[in-house]
């Protein structure tokens, strides 16, 4: 029987260094190395590299993900919102180089797309109805189809960069916390062209009582 803790830490030492170096720029070889085992002991658990990715994505990140979508029952106000926000960005930020790198990842294997699609479809129905409820709840405008998917995907857009921008965030000594604050900002600012004024006011307090506003943001930026 293969050995749980070796097929574990062998995911372990693999997504610290897809997240490090990209895992574009990453092979079994170098992982094994890491790892301080034989590449013949890592292919013993792994085919390859994309058989290591899609286990990750199987075995840790889908159900993660999932258990978010399950949680967007639960936001009726600006705070509820920044939390559950504030869970995706700690886990984009854990499984960054998955989202960073998704087209590459996707040329790359087929059969992780294929995982990847029902997970997907579930991620844009969940948000739709989000989208929906708020509508109908007076939290965003309720008649403007286009200009809420635009502002959705702007969001999803924002969220990216900031990925994108982990590591040059984190050379300035700037913190997870104060990352995923800045990260807020971004993403709400992408959002704000929806809300209606009484939600506006409201993230806008909720963010000040948090510590984050656009000044601060623009401040830390610079």
């Amino acid at each position: 029987m293969k050995s749980k803790k070796t097929r574990e830490r062998i995911l372990d030492a693999s997504l610290e260094m897809f997240n490090k170096k990209k895992a574009s720029n990453v092979s079994t070889v170098q992982i094994s190395a890491a790892m301080k085992i034989s590449p013949g002991n890592l292919y013993y658990y792994y085919a390859n590299k994309e058989d290591v990715i899609r286990c990750i994505w199987e075995e840790r990140m889908s159900s993660i993900l999932n258990e978010l979508l399950e949680k967007t029952e639960n936001i009726k106000s600006a705070a509820d919102l920044l939390d559950y926000l504030k869970e995706w960005m700690e886990y984009l930020i854990n499984y960054r180089f998955f989202y960073t790198e998704l087209s590459t990842l996707f040329i790359n294997d087929e059969k992780l797309v294929e995982l990847y699609k029902d997970t997907y479809k579930k991620m844009r129905d969940t948000f739709t109805d989000l989208v929906i409820r708020f509508g109908e709840e007076g939290y965003i405008i309720n008649d403007d189809d286009v200009s809420k998917i635009l502002s959705v995907q702007s969001a999803v857009a924002s969220a990216v960069h900031m990925l994108n921008r982990y590591d040059v965030y984190s050379d300035k000594g700037i913190n997870d916390e104060a990352f995923i604050g800045f990260s807020w900002i971004r993403i709400i600012a992408a959002l704000e062209p929806i809300f209606e004024p009484h939600f506006k006011a409201e993230m806008d307090a909720e963010l000040t009582s948090r510590g984050f506003s656009k000044e601060k943001y623009m401040e830390t930026v610079k």
